[in-house]
């Protein structure tokens, strides 16, 4: 990985950063990345459905204070199981076994994500606003999901830990968030492509003649906005979140030099053959 010096400490480059991000997530065992869709695809349906619901239903409005709550609900189990993912990613990054997740550690990981998450949907739109410091913000609430859980169960100490690494690497943090922005938007654009061409194809391979076909401006609608946008979402943010992942372990290997113990471990492993 690229890296340039600063002072008495090594920084490594973005780019670096998120080739490595690429690599991890390309080496996951099949079970991580499953651990991640376990937790976003329940959100995600519920999601598109309530929009769809509250947006056309006529009965929407008897059942919005329950819909609400059942996708709050699912909004903590979502993050519960990304945070899963990036201690997974991060073991991974550290070349350490995976963790074990027993009841009481995910109990932990539960209380956590659902006392400071929420507050993402509130604080990131207003940092948006505010432009400057919407990298940070977003940093932070990342870092949260790698952080995860406290030993000591204290959300004070979470906290405090992703403050701590969001402030580290600014110039990488803003160089990459455009980066993965742009990549967002691009995975958008295609996935929008790819929903509103497929009625024509159907109609063209199978000969299915839908409303779509009769009129493909129809499709053209907030449905078909939210669609698109939660399923590039569901492509992309995996990356997201193992570039946050390495940047936690460049930022905790400062204090514990385990970025180095990986770089030996690999140099050794490559050279064993050779020696034998």
């Amino acid at each position: 990985m690229r890296a340039k010096r600063t002072g008495a400490q090594f920084e490594p480059d973005a780019l670096g950063l998120l080739e490595s991000a690429v690599g991890v997530l390309r080496h996951a065992p099949p079970g991580v990345l499953l651990g991640y869709y376990a937790g976003a695809l329940p959100f995600a349906v519920a999601l598109l459905y309530f929009l769809a619901d509250m947006s056309r239903s006529a009965f929407a409005a008897d059942r919005v204070a329950e819909a609400s709550l059942a996708l709050g609900v699912l909004f903590v189990w979502m993050k519960c199981w990304h945070a899963v993912f990036c201690r997974n990613l991060l073991a991974l990054a550290s070349g350490e076994p995976l963790p074990r997740w027993t009841p009481k550690r995910l109990m932990r990981v539960a209380l956590t994500q659902a006392a400071l998450q929420p507050w993402a949907l509130w604080v990131r739109p207003v940092a948006v606003l505010i432009t400057v410091p919407y990298a940070w913000v977003f940093a932070f609430f990342q870092h949260v999901l790698v952080v995860a859980e406290s030993e000591t169960g204290s959300i004070r100490t979470v906290f405090s830990q992703a403050a701590a690494q969001a402030r580290l690497f600014p110039k990488q943090n803003h160089l990459a968030l455009t980066i993965l922005t742009a990549f967002g938007l691009f995975v958008w654009i295609n996935v929008s492509a790819a929903i509103f061409l497929g009625p024509m194809l159907a109609k063209m391979l199978l000969g299915m003649e839908t409303q779509f076909t009769r009129s493909p401006i129809a499709m053209l609608n907030t449905t078909f906005l939210a669609a698109s946008i939660v399923t590039a979402y569901l492509c992309s943010n995996p990356l997201t979140q193992a570039f946050y992942v390495l940047c936690a372990f460049h930022g905790q290997s400062r204090r514990t030099g385990a970025d180095l113990q990986v770089e030996l471990r690999r140099i050794t492993d490559a050279t064993q053959p050779a020696l034998s």
